[in-house]
Protein backbone atom coordinates (compact mmCIF):
# COMPACT_ATOMS: atom_id res chain seq x y z
CA UNK A 1 0.00 0.00 0.00
CA UNK A 2 1.35 3.58 -1.29
CA UNK A 3 1.70 5.78 2.00
CA UNK A 4 -0.98 8.35 2.60
CA UNK A 5 -0.74 11.83 3.97
CA UNK A 6 -3.13 12.11 7.22
CA UNK A 7 -3.70 14.67 9.95
CA UNK A 8 -5.12 13.28 13.45
CA UNK A 9 -7.84 15.61 15.42
CA UNK A 10 -9.01 14.41 19.17
CA UNK A 11 -11.75 16.36 20.82
CA UNK A 12 -12.36 16.27 24.26
CA UNK A 13 -15.81 16.25 25.04
CA UNK A 14 -17.74 16.07 28.76
CA UNK A 15 -18.62 12.49 27.99
CA UNK A 16 -15.44 11.37 26.13
CA UNK A 17 -12.36 11.47 23.69
CA UNK A 18 -12.76 11.37 20.12
CA UNK A 19 -9.79 10.76 17.94
CA UNK A 20 -10.31 11.40 13.63
CA UNK A 21 -7.83 10.64 11.07
CA UNK A 22 -8.74 12.57 8.37
CA UNK A 23 -7.06 12.52 4.28
CA UNK A 24 -5.92 16.33 3.15
CA UNK A 25 -9.37 16.80 1.25
CA UNK A 26 -11.36 15.86 4.58
CA UNK A 27 -12.20 12.54 4.03
CA UNK A 28 -12.97 10.43 7.47
CA UNK A 29 -10.26 7.64 7.34
CA UNK A 30 -11.22 6.11 10.95
CA UNK A 31 -13.24 7.82 13.72
CA UNK A 32 -13.00 6.09 17.47
CA UNK A 33 -13.51 7.12 20.65
CA UNK A 34 -13.56 6.47 24.45
CA UNK A 35 -15.32 7.07 27.74
CA UNK A 36 -14.75 9.76 30.12
CA UNK A 37 -15.87 9.25 33.98
CA UNK A 38 -17.07 12.64 35.71
CA UNK A 39 -17.57 13.07 39.25
CA UNK A 40 -20.23 14.89 41.45
CA UNK A 41 -18.65 14.53 44.69
CA UNK A 42 -20.85 17.11 45.92
CA UNK A 43 -24.15 19.33 44.43
CA UNK A 44 -22.65 21.78 41.84
CA UNK A 45 -19.06 19.89 41.88
CA UNK A 46 -18.22 18.30 38.54
CA UNK A 47 -14.98 17.18 37.78
CA UNK A 48 -12.30 14.89 36.06
CA UNK A 49 -9.20 12.97 36.73
CA UNK A 50 -6.80 14.69 34.31
CA UNK A 51 -4.80 11.44 33.99
CA UNK A 52 -8.32 9.95 33.24
CA UNK A 53 -8.69 12.31 30.19
CA UNK A 54 -4.80 11.24 29.35
CA UNK A 55 -5.97 7.47 29.28
CA UNK A 56 -9.43 8.60 27.03
CA UNK A 57 -7.27 10.67 24.47
CA UNK A 58 -4.50 7.89 23.83
CA UNK A 59 -7.03 5.26 23.78
CA UNK A 60 -8.84 6.83 21.14
CA UNK A 61 -5.87 7.41 19.85
CA UNK A 62 -4.56 4.11 19.44
CA UNK A 63 -8.33 2.91 18.76
CA UNK A 64 -8.00 5.22 15.80
CA UNK A 65 -4.80 4.27 14.34
CA UNK A 66 -5.54 0.15 14.25
CA UNK A 67 -8.56 0.87 12.36
CA UNK A 68 -7.02 0.84 9.34
CA UNK A 69 -3.19 -0.11 10.10
CA UNK A 70 -1.68 3.64 10.11
CA UNK A 71 2.05 3.39 9.44
CA UNK A 72 3.59 6.61 12.16
CA UNK A 73 5.17 8.57 9.22
CA UNK A 74 1.25 9.16 7.64
CA UNK A 75 0.32 11.65 10.31
CA UNK A 76 1.69 15.02 9.48
CA UNK A 77 0.29 16.60 12.45
CA UNK A 78 -1.72 16.73 15.42
CA UNK A 79 -4.46 19.00 16.57
CA UNK A 80 -6.57 18.69 19.90
CA UNK A 81 -9.59 20.62 21.25
CA UNK A 82 -11.24 19.82 24.40
CA UNK A 83 -14.21 21.47 26.91
CA UNK A 84 -13.81 24.44 28.43
CA UNK A 85 -13.55 26.48 30.93
CA UNK A 86 -12.09 23.24 32.64
CA UNK A 87 -9.08 23.99 34.90
CA UNK A 88 -6.59 21.65 35.68
CA UNK A 89 -3.68 22.72 37.97
CA UNK A 90 0.22 21.46 37.35
CA UNK A 91 2.43 21.07 40.40
CA UNK A 92 5.86 21.79 39.81
CA UNK A 93 6.72 17.96 38.11
CA UNK A 94 4.15 18.26 35.78
CA UNK A 95 1.08 16.73 37.81
CA UNK A 96 -1.99 17.67 38.78
CA UNK A 97 -2.46 19.62 41.97
CA UNK A 98 -6.09 18.06 42.22
CA UNK A 99 -9.07 17.18 39.87
CA UNK A 100 -10.23 19.15 36.92
CA UNK A 101 -12.66 21.29 37.50
CA UNK A 102 -15.04 21.29 34.52
CA UNK A 103 -17.15 23.94 32.90
CA UNK A 104 -20.47 22.99 34.25
CA UNK A 105 -19.27 23.39 37.95
CA UNK A 106 -20.73 26.29 39.82
CA UNK A 107 -19.06 26.07 43.49
CA UNK A 108 -17.73 29.56 42.92
CA UNK A 109 -20.51 31.38 42.65
CA UNK A 110 -19.70 33.27 45.59
CA UNK A 111 -16.32 33.87 44.96
CA UNK A 112 -16.84 35.17 41.51
CA UNK A 113 -19.94 38.02 42.80
CA UNK A 114 -16.66 38.93 45.11
CA UNK A 115 -14.72 39.40 42.53
CA UNK A 116 -17.07 41.50 40.82
CA UNK A 117 -17.43 43.94 43.06
CA UNK A 118 -13.66 44.27 44.50
CA UNK A 119 -12.48 45.13 40.81
CA UNK A 120 -15.63 46.48 39.24
CA UNK A 121 -15.21 48.93 36.36
CA UNK A 122 -11.39 47.44 36.63
CA UNK A 123 -12.13 44.38 35.87
CA UNK A 124 -12.27 44.87 31.50
CA UNK A 125 -9.28 46.85 32.08
CA UNK A 126 -7.10 44.00 34.23
CA UNK A 127 -8.26 41.27 31.60
CA UNK A 128 -8.15 43.38 28.20
CA UNK A 129 -11.90 42.97 27.18
CA UNK A 130 -14.89 42.39 29.33
CA UNK A 131 -16.48 38.96 30.53
CA UNK A 132 -19.30 37.80 32.13
CA UNK A 133 -17.95 37.50 35.92
CA UNK A 134 -18.85 33.31 36.44
CA UNK A 135 -18.47 30.77 38.67
CA UNK A 136 -16.61 29.15 35.81
CA UNK A 137 -14.22 31.57 35.48
CA UNK A 138 -10.59 30.24 36.88
CA UNK A 139 -10.00 33.59 38.89
CA UNK A 140 -13.24 32.70 40.78
CA UNK A 141 -12.14 29.15 41.29
CA UNK A 142 -8.44 30.09 42.05
CA UNK A 143 -10.29 31.32 45.08
CA UNK A 144 -12.75 28.80 46.14
CA UNK A 145 -9.29 26.85 45.96
CA UNK A 146 -7.27 28.94 48.10
CA UNK A 147 -9.84 29.14 50.77
CA UNK A 148 -11.21 25.38 50.93
CA UNK A 149 -8.00 23.77 49.67
CA UNK A 150 -4.74 25.69 50.75
CA UNK A 151 -2.16 22.68 50.35
CA UNK A 152 -3.00 22.25 46.50
CA UNK A 153 -2.76 25.83 45.72
CA UNK A 154 0.25 26.14 47.14
CA UNK A 155 1.75 23.08 44.60
CA UNK A 156 -0.24 24.70 41.74
CA UNK A 157 2.55 26.08 39.23
CA UNK A 158 0.78 26.21 35.87
CA UNK A 159 -2.82 26.65 34.99
CA UNK A 160 -4.19 24.90 32.00
CA UNK A 161 -7.22 23.55 30.11
CA UNK A 162 -8.25 19.86 28.84
CA UNK A 163 -6.62 19.89 25.76
CA UNK A 164 -2.88 21.38 27.08
CA UNK A 165 -2.88 18.41 29.23
CA UNK A 166 -3.35 16.09 26.34
CA UNK A 167 -0.63 18.54 24.42
CA UNK A 168 1.40 18.32 27.28
CA UNK A 169 1.29 14.74 27.44
CA UNK A 170 2.26 14.41 23.80
CA UNK A 171 4.75 17.08 23.83
CA UNK A 172 5.90 17.61 27.58
CA UNK A 173 5.48 21.31 26.33
CA UNK A 174 3.45 22.94 28.80
CA UNK A 175 1.24 25.67 26.63
CA UNK A 176 -2.10 26.83 25.72
CA UNK A 177 -3.47 29.63 23.84
CA UNK A 178 -4.86 33.37 24.47
CA UNK A 179 -8.71 32.24 24.86
CA UNK A 180 -8.17 29.35 26.95
CA UNK A 181 -6.52 31.69 29.35
CA UNK A 182 -9.00 34.27 29.65
CA UNK A 183 -9.45 35.66 32.77
CA UNK A 184 -6.16 34.32 34.01
CA UNK A 185 -4.08 36.48 31.67
CA UNK A 186 -4.77 39.54 30.00
CA UNK A 187 -6.48 38.47 26.58
CA UNK A 188 -4.07 40.39 24.17
CA UNK A 189 -0.52 40.70 26.05
CA UNK A 190 -1.31 36.97 27.39
CA UNK A 191 0.69 38.09 30.88
CA UNK A 192 -1.00 36.78 34.18
CA UNK A 193 -2.70 39.89 35.37
CA UNK A 194 -0.96 41.66 38.33
CA UNK A 195 -4.15 41.74 41.05
CA UNK A 196 -4.06 37.61 41.19
CA UNK A 197 -1.16 36.93 43.00
CA UNK A 198 -1.77 38.80 45.79
CA UNK A 199 -6.07 38.57 45.37
CA UNK A 200 -5.99 34.81 44.99
CA UNK A 201 -2.41 33.98 46.67
CA UNK A 202 -1.77 31.92 43.18
CA UNK A 203 2.14 31.36 41.75
CA UNK A 204 3.06 33.99 39.68
CA UNK A 205 4.36 32.19 37.17
CA UNK A 206 0.92 30.39 36.60
CA UNK A 207 0.13 30.60 33.00
CA UNK A 208 1.77 29.05 30.92
CA UNK A 209 3.52 30.17 27.07
CA UNK A 210 0.68 31.09 24.82
CA UNK A 211 0.62 30.23 21.34
CA UNK A 212 -2.05 31.00 18.64
CA UNK A 213 -4.11 27.72 18.10
CA UNK A 214 -2.82 26.95 14.47
CA UNK A 215 0.59 27.69 15.52
CA UNK A 216 3.28 24.69 16.61
CA UNK A 217 4.03 24.55 20.41
CA UNK A 218 5.88 21.21 20.52
CA UNK A 219 6.73 17.68 18.88
CA UNK A 220 5.15 14.18 19.58
CA UNK A 221 7.85 13.02 22.34
CA UNK A 222 9.68 9.77 22.04
CA UNK A 223 7.53 7.93 24.81
CA UNK A 224 4.24 9.31 23.42
CA UNK A 225 5.15 8.01 20.15
CA UNK A 226 5.84 4.57 21.51
CA UNK A 227 2.52 4.39 23.74
CA UNK A 228 0.49 5.33 20.98
CA UNK A 229 2.21 4.66 17.41
CA UNK A 230 2.98 7.90 16.19
CA UNK A 231 6.34 9.03 14.67
CA UNK A 232 8.78 11.18 17.02
CA UNK A 233 8.56 14.77 16.10
CA UNK A 234 5.16 15.19 14.53
CA UNK A 235 4.10 19.03 14.99
CA UNK A 236 1.58 19.37 17.58
CA UNK A 237 -1.03 22.71 17.47
CA UNK A 238 -1.39 24.60 20.28
CA UNK A 239 -5.04 23.83 19.74
CA UNK A 240 -8.35 25.89 20.42
CA UNK A 241 -11.53 24.90 23.09
CA UNK A 242 -14.06 22.76 21.75
CA UNK A 243 -16.35 25.69 20.94
CA UNK A 244 -14.03 27.10 18.71
CA UNK A 245 -12.37 24.33 16.86
CA UNK A 246 -15.93 23.29 16.09
CA UNK A 247 -16.35 26.84 14.64
CA UNK A 248 -13.27 25.80 12.22
CA UNK A 249 -14.55 22.48 11.55
CA UNK A 250 -17.64 23.86 10.10
CA UNK A 251 -16.10 26.24 7.65
CA UNK A 252 -17.51 29.57 9.44
CA UNK A 253 -14.12 31.12 9.91
CA UNK A 254 -14.42 32.67 6.57
CA UNK A 255 -17.07 34.57 7.55
CA UNK A 256 -19.70 35.96 4.58
CA UNK A 257 -22.99 35.73 6.49
CA UNK A 258 -22.32 32.43 8.56
CA UNK A 259 -23.21 31.12 11.99
CA UNK A 260 -21.76 28.51 13.94
CA UNK A 261 -23.98 26.36 15.94
CA UNK A 262 -22.31 23.34 17.35
CA UNK A 263 -25.24 20.96 19.95
CA UNK A 264 -24.06 19.05 22.47
CA UNK A 265 -24.36 18.86 26.01
CA UNK A 266 -24.89 22.93 25.90
CA UNK A 267 -24.92 24.53 22.73
CA UNK A 268 -22.64 27.19 21.18
CA UNK A 269 -23.54 29.32 18.73
CA UNK A 270 -21.16 32.15 17.22
CA UNK A 271 -19.92 33.97 14.18
CA UNK A 272 -16.61 35.60 12.68
CA UNK A 273 -16.29 39.10 11.90
CA UNK A 274 -13.37 42.04 12.02
CA UNK A 275 -13.49 45.11 13.66
CA UNK A 276 -13.07 46.21 17.12
CA UNK A 277 -14.13 44.46 20.23
CA UNK A 278 -17.68 46.34 21.70
CA UNK A 279 -17.08 45.07 24.99
CA UNK A 280 -20.80 43.93 25.82
CA UNK A 281 -20.28 41.62 28.76
CA UNK A 282 -23.30 38.89 27.25
CA UNK A 283 -21.29 37.39 24.86
CA UNK A 284 -17.79 36.00 24.32
CA UNK A 285 -15.64 38.36 21.93
CA UNK A 286 -12.30 36.22 21.05
CA UNK A 287 -9.12 37.26 19.32
CA UNK A 288 -8.66 35.02 16.16
CA UNK A 289 -5.80 34.55 13.14
CA UNK A 290 -6.23 37.09 10.49
CA UNK A 291 -7.31 40.29 12.39
CA UNK A 292 -10.59 38.66 13.25
CA UNK A 293 -12.83 38.11 15.99
CA UNK A 294 -15.68 35.33 17.09
CA UNK A 295 -18.43 37.08 19.16
CA UNK A 296 -19.97 33.67 20.62
CA UNK A 297 -22.11 32.38 23.30
CA UNK A 298 -22.99 28.67 24.87
CA UNK A 299 -25.95 28.39 26.63
CA UNK A 300 -26.03 25.99 29.41
CA UNK A 301 -28.59 22.88 29.31
CA UNK A 302 -28.81 22.02 25.13
CA UNK A 303 -29.04 18.23 24.70
CA UNK A 304 -28.56 17.86 28.26
CA UNK A 305 -32.81 18.74 28.89
CA UNK A 306 -33.50 16.07 26.90
CA UNK A 307 -30.96 13.69 28.62
CA UNK A 308 -32.47 14.84 32.20
CA UNK A 309 -36.26 14.22 30.63
CA UNK A 310 -34.79 10.56 29.22
CA UNK A 311 -33.00 9.74 31.85
CA UNK A 312 -35.79 10.50 34.79
CA UNK A 313 -38.93 9.53 32.88
CA UNK A 314 -38.10 6.86 30.22
CA UNK A 315 -35.14 4.93 31.28
CA UNK A 316 -32.49 6.93 29.50
CA UNK A 317 -34.00 6.28 26.13
CA UNK A 318 -33.42 9.89 24.61
CA UNK A 319 -34.79 8.40 21.00
CA UNK A 320 -38.16 7.76 23.20
CA UNK A 321 -37.94 11.51 24.42
CA UNK A 322 -37.50 13.04 20.71
CA UNK A 323 -40.37 10.04 19.35
CA UNK A 324 -42.84 11.48 21.86
CA UNK A 325 -42.05 15.07 20.93
CA UNK A 326 -42.74 14.20 17.08
CA UNK A 327 -46.79 13.34 18.47
CA UNK A 328 -47.02 16.76 19.99
CA UNK A 329 -48.09 19.89 18.51
CA UNK A 330 -46.15 22.84 17.64
CA UNK A 331 -46.15 24.84 20.72
CA UNK A 332 -46.87 22.01 22.79
CA UNK A 333 -50.55 22.82 24.01
CA UNK A 334 -49.05 26.28 25.16
CA UNK A 335 -46.44 24.62 27.51
CA UNK A 336 -43.08 26.24 27.68
CA UNK A 337 -39.97 25.18 29.28
CA UNK A 338 -36.96 27.06 30.23
CA UNK A 339 -33.69 25.21 30.08
CA UNK A 340 -32.18 26.57 33.28
CA UNK A 341 -31.67 23.08 34.77
CA UNK A 342 -28.14 23.95 35.97
CA UNK A 343 -28.10 27.49 35.62
CA UNK A 344 -27.76 29.70 32.46
CA UNK A 345 -25.35 31.34 30.46
CA UNK A 346 -25.21 33.56 27.41
CA UNK A 347 -26.87 35.88 27.43
CA UNK A 348 -28.58 35.82 31.08
CA UNK A 349 -25.35 34.39 32.78
CA UNK A 350 -27.20 33.23 35.78
CA UNK A 351 -26.02 30.37 37.59
CA UNK A 352 -29.21 31.01 40.28
CA UNK A 353 -31.75 30.51 37.56
CA UNK A 354 -33.95 27.35 37.43
CA UNK A 355 -35.89 24.83 34.97
CA UNK A 356 -39.05 25.77 34.50
CA UNK A 357 -42.74 24.45 32.96
CA UNK A 358 -45.03 27.06 32.09
CA UNK A 359 -48.55 27.13 31.62
CA UNK A 360 -48.64 23.32 32.63
CA UNK A 361 -52.70 21.53 32.77
CA UNK A 362 -53.75 18.05 33.12
CA UNK A 363 -54.11 18.22 29.29
CA UNK A 364 -50.29 18.14 29.06
CA UNK A 365 -48.77 14.76 28.98
CA UNK A 366 -45.03 13.17 28.35
CA UNK A 367 -45.53 14.45 24.79
CA UNK A 368 -45.98 17.89 25.44
CA UNK A 369 -43.34 17.70 27.78
CA UNK A 370 -40.85 16.68 25.65
CA UNK A 371 -41.83 18.95 22.89
CA UNK A 372 -41.36 21.79 25.06
CA UNK A 373 -37.93 20.93 26.43
CA UNK A 374 -36.89 20.62 22.17
CA UNK A 375 -39.12 24.18 21.90
CA UNK A 376 -37.27 26.05 24.88
CA UNK A 377 -33.73 24.74 24.36
CA UNK A 378 -34.26 26.29 20.64
CA UNK A 379 -35.80 29.38 22.26
CA UNK A 380 -32.30 29.80 24.34
CA UNK A 381 -30.68 29.44 20.79
CA UNK A 382 -32.59 32.12 19.02
CA UNK A 383 -31.58 34.67 22.04
CA UNK A 384 -28.08 33.81 21.79
CA UNK A 385 -28.13 34.13 18.33
CA UNK A 386 -30.42 37.45 18.18
CA UNK A 387 -27.91 38.91 20.77
CA UNK A 388 -24.90 38.55 18.51
CA UNK A 389 -26.51 40.25 15.71
CA UNK A 390 -27.44 42.91 17.64
CA UNK A 391 -23.64 43.11 19.35
CA UNK A 392 -21.89 42.54 16.25
CA UNK A 393 -23.73 43.99 13.82
CA UNK A 394 -24.26 41.79 11.22
CA UNK A 395 -26.90 39.52 10.19
CA UNK A 396 -26.74 35.57 10.42
CA UNK A 397 -28.49 34.48 7.44
CA UNK A 398 -27.87 30.76 7.99
CA UNK A 399 -25.98 28.38 10.42
CA UNK A 400 -23.69 25.74 9.83
CA UNK A 401 -24.35 22.74 12.31
CA UNK A 402 -23.20 20.14 13.90
CA UNK A 403 -23.87 18.01 16.27
CA UNK A 404 -26.15 15.15 17.27
CA UNK A 405 -29.18 17.43 17.96
CA UNK A 406 -28.75 19.48 15.33
CA UNK A 407 -30.02 17.28 12.65
CA UNK A 408 -33.26 15.31 12.14
CA UNK A 409 -36.61 15.90 13.97
CA UNK A 410 -34.35 18.32 16.68
CA UNK A 411 -32.93 19.87 13.77
CA UNK A 412 -36.31 21.07 12.41
CA UNK A 413 -37.52 22.17 15.81
CA UNK A 414 -34.28 24.55 15.77
CA UNK A 415 -34.31 25.70 12.46
CA UNK A 416 -38.48 27.00 12.39
CA UNK A 417 -37.68 28.35 16.06
CA UNK A 418 -34.06 30.67 14.58
CA UNK A 419 -36.33 30.99 11.45
CA UNK A 420 -33.01 30.32 9.46
CA UNK A 421 -32.03 27.53 7.46
CA UNK A 422 -29.24 24.75 9.06
CA UNK A 423 -26.50 23.84 6.96
CA UNK A 424 -24.79 20.13 8.32
CA UNK A 425 -21.19 20.03 7.22
CA UNK A 426 -19.04 17.36 9.50
CA UNK A 427 -20.62 15.31 12.11
CA UNK A 428 -17.47 15.59 14.29
CA UNK A 429 -16.46 19.15 13.81
CA UNK A 430 -14.03 19.31 16.83
CA UNK A 431 -12.21 17.02 15.44
CA UNK A 432 -12.12 17.94 12.08
CA UNK A 433 -11.80 21.72 13.37
CA UNK A 434 -8.78 20.51 15.37
CA UNK A 435 -7.24 18.62 12.33
CA UNK A 436 -7.38 21.77 10.03
CA UNK A 437 -5.28 23.33 13.12
CA UNK A 438 -2.91 20.73 13.27
CA UNK A 439 -2.42 20.95 9.58
CA UNK A 440 -1.68 24.64 9.43
CA UNK A 441 0.83 24.24 12.33
CA UNK A 442 2.72 21.31 10.28
CA UNK A 443 2.60 23.73 6.98
CA UNK A 444 0.51 21.71 4.85
CA UNK A 445 -1.80 24.56 4.34
CA UNK A 446 -0.38 28.32 4.53
CA UNK A 447 -3.40 29.88 7.02
CA UNK A 448 -7.16 28.50 8.00
CA UNK A 449 -8.88 29.73 4.94
CA UNK A 450 -6.84 28.00 2.80
CA UNK A 451 -7.55 24.43 4.46
CA UNK A 452 -11.30 25.28 5.18
CA UNK A 453 -11.37 25.25 1.35
CA UNK A 454 -9.90 22.37 0.93
CA UNK A 455 -11.74 20.03 3.85
CA UNK A 456 -14.88 21.57 4.95
CA UNK A 457 -18.25 20.57 2.53
CA UNK A 458 -21.70 21.21 3.20
CA UNK A 459 -23.97 17.88 3.14
CA UNK A 460 -27.48 18.64 4.03
CA UNK A 461 -29.68 21.35 4.14
CA UNK A 462 -33.14 22.34 6.60
CA UNK A 463 -35.25 24.74 5.61
CA UNK A 464 -37.67 26.68 8.08
CA UNK A 465 -40.98 26.13 8.17
CA UNK A 466 -42.61 29.10 7.42
CA UNK A 467 -46.40 28.02 8.33
CA UNK A 468 -44.81 27.71 12.06
CA UNK A 469 -43.68 31.35 11.98
CA UNK A 470 -46.07 32.75 14.41
CA UNK A 471 -46.09 29.46 16.69
CA UNK A 472 -43.08 29.86 17.24
CA UNK A 473 -42.72 33.49 17.82
CA UNK A 474 -45.87 33.20 20.18
CA UNK A 475 -43.36 30.41 22.10
CA UNK A 476 -40.13 32.49 22.17
CA UNK A 477 -41.94 36.03 23.16
CA UNK A 478 -43.46 33.63 26.32
CA UNK A 479 -39.66 32.44 27.04
CA UNK A 480 -38.49 35.88 26.43
CA UNK A 481 -40.79 37.64 29.44
CA UNK A 482 -40.07 34.58 31.87
CA UNK A 483 -36.98 35.37 32.96
CA UNK A 484 -37.34 38.72 33.58
CA UNK A 485 -40.24 38.38 36.09
CA UNK A 486 -38.60 34.99 38.06
CA UNK A 487 -34.85 36.04 38.64
CA UNK A 488 -35.97 37.83 41.67
CA UNK A 489 -37.20 34.79 43.09
CA UNK A 490 -34.24 32.70 42.36
CA UNK A 491 -32.47 34.69 45.47
CA UNK A 492 -28.46 35.08 45.92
Amino acid sequence: MSQRTLLLGLDVGTSGCKAALYALDGEVVALASAPLRTERPHPGYVEQDPDGIWSAAADAIRAAIRQTDVQPAEVLGVGVCGHSPTLILLDAAGRPARPAILWQDTRAGAEARELAAALGPRWAELLGAHFPVTPSFAPARLLWIRRHEPEALSRARRAIETKDYVNYRLTGVVASDHWSSKGLAHLVTGRLVPAWPDLLGIHADLVPELAEPHRAIGEVTPKAAAELGLRVGTPVAAGWTDGLASMVGTGTFVGGGLGYFVSGTSDTIGTVVSGAPTGDRRLFEVPAPAGRRVVMGPNQCGGASLAWFADRFLGGDVGRALELAATAPPGAGGLVFLPYLEGERTPIWDERARGVFFGLTTAHGPAELARAILEGVAASDRHIVETIEEVAGVAIERLRTAGGASGGFWGQVKADMLGRPLEATSEQPGTLGSAILAGVAAAVWPDIDAATRAVVAVSSRIEPNPGLRSTCDDVYQTYRALYPRLKDLWGS
